[in-house]
């Protein structure tokens, strides 16, 4: 069991770097102040973790083609437009638009889906199920953007480093 373990945490070190890690942790304080439930914060991160380990994996051994790689760099782009809209909701204030950034998380999520569904098992499109609905719930998102809310800070801080990520 020991062996297994740290066989894991050392594969998890070498496809989840410092920057990534550290947004993981922040996105677990931020779950958990919206939830106020240890366990669900800590499963949206591992749903999370497991996919990019398995994505990380698929990519390491040489399985992704092509079509893959422009579905990841895809997904990057629509990333990068959903940071910039955040920053862009929380510079002004009561600018935020839960429907355009739901079309965004779908576009996202969409994009995954293709990826997974080419190469993972049906488990793991239930993971990113799991991501994405809560990430899209609303009451979620509008705590993330109302001034003077608790998550806005904890939300804030994920968007910088984000930033320095894509």
């Amino acid at each position: 069991m020991a062996s297994k373990l740290a066989s894991s945490l050392k594969l998890t070190k070498n496809v989840i770097d410092e920057k990534t890690a550290g947004i993981l942790d922040s996105s677990v304080a931020l779950f958990l102040e919206f939830s106020k439930s240890k366990s669900f914060s800590e499963s949206i991160i591992k749903d999370i973790m497991k996919l990019i380990i398995k994505i990380g994996i698929l990519d390491r051994s040489g399985k992704l083609n092509d079509n893959d790689y422009d579905c990841l760099d895809h997904c990057r782009v629509v990333l990068e437009k959903i940071v910039q809209a955040c920053s862009g909701f929380l510079i002004i204030d009561y600018t935020y638009n839960y429907e355009y950034l739901v079309e965004r998380f779908r576009d996202l999520e969409n994009g995954f889906s293709l990826l997974i569904g080419r190469h993972l098992s049906d488990r793991s499109k239930c993971r990113l199920d799991h991501i994405f609905e809560a990430l899209t719930d609303q009451t979620f998102l509008d705590d993330c953007f109302m001034p003077n809310k608790p998550l806005r800070e904890l939300f804030t801080n994920i968007l910088y480093q984000l930033k320095e990520l894509v």
